[in-house]
């Protein structure tokens, strides 16, 4: 993915979702299934995150809205997703918000 700029938006987050043995995790039965970002000052948002296909490959996307953007610098994003026996969180994937300068 080419680093996004501060106040792009329609740029699509995606990932694949793997259990501790490094299997796809068939999400289609799980809700809620969201993506968590963090920006350069530690500050969060969460959004619903879509299955890809129909979750049983394990993959999920959001597409970033107007103004979610709004920060140069070094960012994450996570995936979690809930089943009913419990909630888990990916690892963290840092990405890099460029500036317009």
């Amino acid at each position: 993915m080419r680093s996004p700029h501060v106040d792009d938006w329609g740029t699509p987050f995606a990932m694949t979702i793997y259990d501790s043995r490094n299997t796809v995790l068939d999400l289609s039965s799980a809700s809620p299934i969201t993506i968590i970002f963090t920006k350069p000052d530690f500050s969060q948002f969460e959004r619903e995150a879509l299955f890809v296909t129909d979750g049983t490959d394990g993959k999920i996307e959001y597409t970033i809205q107007d103004g979610e953007i709004d920060t140069a610098g070094d960012w994450k994003y996570q995936g979690r997703i809930t089943f009913i026996n419990g909630s888990w969180s990916t690892d963290l994937i840092p990405f890099v918000v460029e500036g317009n300068e």
